[in-house]
Order: structure tokens, then C-alpha cells, then sequence
């Protein structure tokens, strides 16, 4: 999802493939891996690389099939909202499996889901798209989903109705 966002940004620059990788990739990945290193885990990609080659692909299939500018700038605000919502709950659900404060979790959750677009849009020389005041992007903000974060001692334990 997120390397797809890349991937729109590297076409907005007419970027050649190896930019529409580069960017994708960094985007699909980069949330989790900031993520993974706050937290002091192994990078989840570097075991396993799956979603590494995902991202690659993404990006790739994305260079051969956009070939105007029709549209980008929709597809690219659906692929970070469906973003920001997976990978925000994904974030906060494996930093309470790592045995996280359920506060600490919530951040997790929020760089899981914006630290790939914040360094796309960093990249390309912008503003961060989630700090320029979309409604999409408040939607899912902190205090809503602190709101429903389980703040008991035991802290492994699942987290229901974090996506809404």
C-alpha cells in the first residue's frame, strides 16, 4: 500500500524505475523499520523478506502502469489512508507483543503508520502529507486510539477496536 504511494511520487518527478524502487521500497518499509529500531527489535524485513520484495515489486508494477498523470494524486491519498489505518494497528499490536507500554504502543502505532510517508515526502523536498491537515490523516489520531487501549498491567495482551 505504501509502496505504492512511493512510487506515485517518484512518477510525480518522472523518476526512472530505479527511483520508483527506491522511493516505494523506502516508503513501504520505512514506518516498521524506525518501528523496529525504537523499539530495539531486529528490523522484521531483514528475517524475513517478503514484504521487502513486495515493496519492490509494487514499485516496479507501478512504474509500468502509470503512464499519465490522470489520477495519481487520488490513488495516492486511498494508498496512504488504507496505510495509515493497517499499519497503525499492525505497529501498536507488535510493540505490545514486544512487551510494550501500551502508551509507548500507541506511538509505535503512529510512526508504524506515518514514518514511510514522512520520509517519501522528506525525500521529494515536501511537506510531510500528514502534516499538512488532511481530514484522512486526523481520523485516526492518538487520542481516539488511546481511548481504547487496554491500560492494565498486562500489557501482551491483544488490543480490540484500536481502527476505530
Amino acid at each position: 500500500m505504501f509502496a505504492v504511494s512511493g512510487a506515485l511520487t517518484a512518477a510525480r518527478y518522472k523518476m526512472d524505475v530505479l527511483g520508483f524502487v527506491l522511493i516505494g521500497t523506502i516508503t513501504g518499509i520505512g514506518g516498521g523499520t524506525i518501528r523496529d529500531l525504537l523499539l530495539g527489535r531486529t528490523v522484521w524485513w531483514t528475517r524475513d523478506t517478503t514484504d521487502l520484495i513486495v515493496c519492490l515489486v509494487a514499485s516496479v508494477i507501478t512504474f509500468f502502469f502509470i503512464s499519465t498523470d490522470i489520477g495519481r494524486r487520488k490513488w495516492m491519498v486511498w494508498s496512504d489512508a488504507l496505510g495509515l489505518s493497517v499499519f497503525g494497528v499492525v505497529g501498536c499490536h507488535i510493540a505490545l507483543q514486544f512487551g510494550s507500554h501500551p502508551v509507548i504502543a500507541v506511538s509505535m502505532g503512529a510512526v508504524t503508520a506515518t514514518g514511510g510517508g514522512v520520509i517519501r515526502d522528506l525525500l521529494a523536498n515536501q511537506l510531510p502529507f500528514v502534516l499538512r491537515g488532511q481530514l484522512y490523516a486526523r481520523i485516526p489520531d492518538p487520542v481516539r486510539v488511546m481511548s481504547r487501549v487496554d491500560l492494565s498491567p498486562s500489557y501482551g495482551t491483544p488490543v480490540s477496536g484500536l481502527s476505530g
